[in-house]
């Protein structure tokens, strides 16, 4: 994490050109029992960055080194992988979606 948090801090970061600091990223896991590794398969995940809450209609004013970020939306990629990974022949007559591009749409 030090190096991860080293790393940010060398970056410049701007929400509407405004200059974006003093946040410092944790790591919080999953602990089923005591013994249980530190692990990322274990709900690793990282937490503390200003822009985890940050609306929807301000992602787009987000910057790094100049450069606007990658909006990726979690909520549709699984379904997205699992089609992409058994491909449309596996599906074929018993799949409700179909693929268009790159979108998910109801067949």
């Amino acid at each position: 994490m030090e190096e991860i948090n080293a790393f940010l801090a060398t970056q410049r970061i701007e929400l509407q050109g405004q200059p974006q600091s003093g946040f410092r990223l944790t790591r919080r896991f999953l602990l089923r029992d005591i013994g249980d590794p530190h692990t990322f398969n274990l709900h690793g995940r990282l937490y503390g960055g200003f822009w985890e809450s940050l609306p929807k209609r301000l992602r787009a004013d987000l910057r790094i080194n100049g450069e606007p970020i990658a909006d990726l939306d979690f909520a549709s990629m699984f379904p997205r992988l699992a089609y992409a990974r058994v491909g449309p022949s596996r599906l074929k007559g018993t799949s409700t979606l179909s693929l268009d591009w790159g979108n998910i749409v109801p067949a």
